[in-house]
């Protein structure tokens, strides 16, 4: 709900799936919002769309509000990435260092071996809602918003977590993950461990582990032999187990060298068609992300042997 105009997201939605008319205030925010989808190339013609980060707050007023999620562990993520909003075109992101950094006159060497290609690629999401809990249930608005907010980033994280290949298909495209199954040590004993965080460590004071469940008890096991974990750290860094990472696999990454990058707005299409006759209203949620790594030095993965 926003507080100030007293607008509900899911109002103007079920009147958009039912043909009703809108009232002014929402047609001006309707049409606001079809002019900044056209800002970024996008068709909004049969879509209801709002910027990205007004979409997802009930008050959306409020900008920080999709950036906050329900999961401590993906919320982790969110703040440990480095952030671009809002892109509009491809980019290619400087990942400078210090080593960039002269004192005096610097080279003119025109050095861009460090930026990655940005660019948005669709991330989608179907939701089924009955119009008979759309009509009634009060908190319908929030409730939505969170379950949408979190499988979004669940797939966001998942993916990238992953040793997922890009997909080049011109309707799906979909980026790589960022372990490369080159470079997978395998891990059998503790000495494998403390390799994997020395890579890293030799580039990054900021690295924190990722650990499968699976990879999890592997390492409970070990712990039995060897101390791994000691307050709530492992190798005295701090890590996080998640199904987010393939199993068997383990992670020591710094996320700031990390760049997600969200682009344009987020759209929503009202599908009140194809199920219509079960009486629920279909929901698309379409996002734009995507995210590189500034170089492979500041992520090691391990793989438990099967």
């Amino acid at each position: 709900m926003n507080k100030e105009n007293n607008i509900n997201l899911f109002q103007i939605i079920s009147k958009l799936a039912n043909k009703e008319p809108l009232t002014l205030q929402e047609k001006r925010i309707n049409e606001n919002a079809i002019n900044k989808a056209k800002e970024f190339g996008y068709n909004a013609t049969s879509q209801y769309n709002f910027e990205f980060r007004s979409l997802i707050s009930p008050n959306w007023q409020n900008s920080d509000t999709f950036w906050r999620a329900k999961d401590n562990d993906i919320q982790t993520f969110i703040n440990g990435v480095t952030l671009l909003e809002n892109c509009k075109n491809s980019i290619k992101f400087p990942y400078n260092e210090f080593t960039n950094v002269v004192w005096g006159t610097p080279s003119n060497d025109h050095d861009t071996e460090n930026a990655k290609l940005l660019k948005a690629n669709r991330l989608a999401e179907r939701i089924s809602i009955s119009k008979e809990m759309i009509l009634s249930e009060p908190n319908i608005e929030s409730t939505l918003t969170d379950l949408a907010i979190n499988a979004i980033y669940q797939k966001l994280f998942s993916t990238m977590f992953s040793t997922a290949s890009a997909n080049t298909q011109t309707l799906n495209e979909s980026p790589s993950g960022l372990i490369d199954t080159e470079n997978i040590i395998s891990v059998s004993a503790i000495t494998d461990i403390i390799a994997l965080q020395n890579d890293v460590d030799k580039y990054s004071d900021k690295a924190i582990w990722l650990v499968s469940p699976e990879a999890k008890k592997e390492l409970n096991t070990m712990q039995l032999n060897t101390p791994i974990f000691y307050n709530n750290k492992l190798l005295n860094s701090d890590y996080i187990c998640t199904n987010l990472v393939e199993d068997g696999y383990l992670i020591y990454i710094d996320l700031q060298k990390v760049a997600l990058a969200q682009f344009g707005v987020i759209g929503i299409t009202v599908d009140n068609y194809t199920h219509a006759k079960d009486g629920y209203i279909d929901i698309i949620i379409d996002t734009y992300f995507d995210y590189s790594l500034a170089d492979t030095k500041y992520i090691s993965v391990g793989q438990f042997s099967e």
